[in-house]
């Protein structure tokens, strides 16, 4: 299952911001630095992965908890592992931000030199 829904988050990872950047760009009247196209890529990607962090996996799985999110065999662990959960996403929150850096640095050249 995870082949068919992934694609299409990743292509609009990469599709969104881009697009995003070069409306920036055609608004900077054609021409846009580095810089700037890097943080607005990255702004794009950071919104998405913040709202991810807070509202989903802190918010409703790590603090809320309600029994959809839980796994079935696991509603023992209610209370224990699904709370620790917050800083393992906490922690991959860091990595992905570092992934999502060099991902903005990439889109931002495409958007800089198209």
């Amino acid at each position: 299952m995870a082949w068919l829904i992934s694609p299409p988050f990743f292509i609009l990872m990469v599709v969104y911001p881009l697009v995003s950047t070069l409306f920036l760009k055609a608004s900077y009247g054609g021409s846009i630095s580095l810089l700037d196209a890097f943080l607005n890529a990255f702004g794009v990607l950071m919104i998405a992965t913040l709202a991810d962090l807070l509202i989903l996996d802190m918010l409703i799985v790590g603090t809320m908890t309600p029994s959809w999110v839980i796994i079935p065999g696991t509603e023992d662990m209610k209370d224990t592992a699904y709370k620790a959960f917050r800083k393992m996403h906490a922690i991959g929150h860091v990595y992905g931000t570092v992934a999502f850096a060099v991902l903005s640095l990439i889109i931002a050249s495409v958007a800089v030199f198209i």
